[in-house]
């Protein structure tokens, strides 16, 4: 029986697209218990005149993240409007789930100096059990 990745990774909406302004922007907390690993997508759009735009991954063991604390080595290179400009950008963090990991996780990005295009998906991944479900706002998948 041949799989397809919707089977294997779990869709999770972690920051709306949208235009930032220049302050730190919390992505919705994800529950990473039962899988193997996080994938954070992160896609900068337009960025504002001098604007940079930094993301990084936390962990915590409370469910609302109040313990957060930053992952070492789980942050992007800044992205610059700077020459080369890196606008229209995107950034992958992953995160491998073994026992050193917390149970919580999210994704910070941060537009500094100018307001940024910038949005955020992650991939849970679970090979053990399968299918994955996908959450109730994943409102199609198209297979062809």
């Amino acid at each position: 029986m041949q799989r397809n990745l919707t089977e294997f990774a779990k869709v999770v909406q972690c920051l709306d697209p949208d235009a930032y302004a220049a302050t730190a922007q919390n992505g919705t907390v994800i529950d990473t218990a039962g899988y193997d690993e996080l994938l954070y997508i992160v896609q900068a759009g337009d960025l504002g005149t001098s604007a940079t735009l930094d993301a990084k991954a936390q962990e915590g063991d409370a469910s609302n993240l109040s313990d957060a604390a930053d992952i070492t080595g789980a942050a992007i290179t800044q992205l610059t409007k700077a020459s080369p400009d890196d606008s229209n950008q995107a950034c992958l963090i992953r995160i491998k789930l073994n026992a050193n990991r917390k149970r919580y996780h999210r994704i910070v990005v941060t537009p500094g100096t100018a307001a940024c295009d910038a949005g955020a998906i992650a991939l849970l991944t679970n090979t053990g059990k399968l299918p994955v479900s996908q959450p109730t706002y994943v409102a199609e998948t198209v297979t062809v």
